[in-house]
């Protein structure tokens, strides 16, 4: 109002401008706050918008090149369902000090070719085929079966593990190791195994055991000894020696008692 007259009102406006259009078509996005800022001379632009219609409200951030975010003290992010993350090249994670995670279900991770669509390739698959093949001949529970809990990790091409002290792994029901090519284990000190029940080895053609001193094996009373000088001493309460065609014995002297 003029001078505060009740009877002098006035109205204020623009004029339109065909070059300031509203970022989206009205009235169809009318529950739309945005905040748009173009590039200078080219196509691009910024974008804070607030969607506002309800059961549909929505925050989006736009950047049309880099986006940084610096915090100076804590950050704290809290998303009561899903959560969805993509990267179109690399992703790169620094922490300073200590990482934690927690996973109250299961998690897997695949690593291959470049292409996510392809993080499944034929050399994964025939791993967890032939896992599952294992544990159905070992009769295990099915290792590929996602349960609760499970962990499932496919690497399409190399895998390489350095740790530099100690490493203990411990599995509460069963195991199965299955090796396409080669497989080499080479132990610089001591290697003990135990078995608490029984133990079965079969091997295709041609098997070797070199021992550099000592080779002793020792089942109940039974004993078989053999040393580097080449003494043989074999043990027991009562030895059968069988042969269907026949049985050589050869020595410089041979004591019979």
């Amino acid at each position: 109002h003029l001078r505060g007259d009740p009877d002098k009102p006035i109205v204020t406006g623009c004029v339109y401008n065909g070059k300031n259009k509203p970022p989206y078509e009205l009235p169809e996005h009318k529950t739309k706050s945005v905040f748009r800022s173009d590039s200078h001379k080219s196509s691009g632009f910024n974008e804070l918008t607030f969607e506002d219609a309800t059961d549909n409200e929505k925050i989006y951030l736009h950047a049309e090149k880099d986006h940084e975010l610096h915090i100076e003290n804590n950050r704290a992010k809290r998303v009561d369902r899903n959560q969805s993350e993509s990267v179109g090249n690399n992703k790169s994670i620094e922490v300073g000090n200590n990482h934690h995670e927690v996973i109250g279900g299961n998690m897997t991770v695949m690593v291959g070719p470049n292409k996510l669509q392809s993080a499944v390739t034929s050399a994964f698959k025939k791993f967890t085929s032939a896992i599952g093949d294992m544990t159905s001949k070992l009769g295990l529970p099915d290792a590929l079966n996602m349960g609760e809990g499970n962990l499932i990790i496919g690497v399409a091409k190399n895998k390489a593990e350095t740790v530099m002290v100690s490493s203990t792994e411990v599995v509460g029901a069963g195991k199965a190791v299955t090796v396409g090519g080669g497989y080499q284990t080479v132990v610089g000190g001591v290697f003990n195994q135990s078995i608490g029940i029984g133990a079965f080895e079969e091997v295709g053609h041609n098997k070797s055991v070199v021992v550099g001193k000592v080779f002793e094996v020792t089942v109940g009373k039974s004993k078989l000894v053999m040393s580097e000088d080449g003494v043989i001493n074999l043990k027991g309460v009562k030895v059968t020696i069988e042969g269907d065609e026949s049985v050589t014995v050869k020595g410089g002297r041979i004591d019979l008692n």
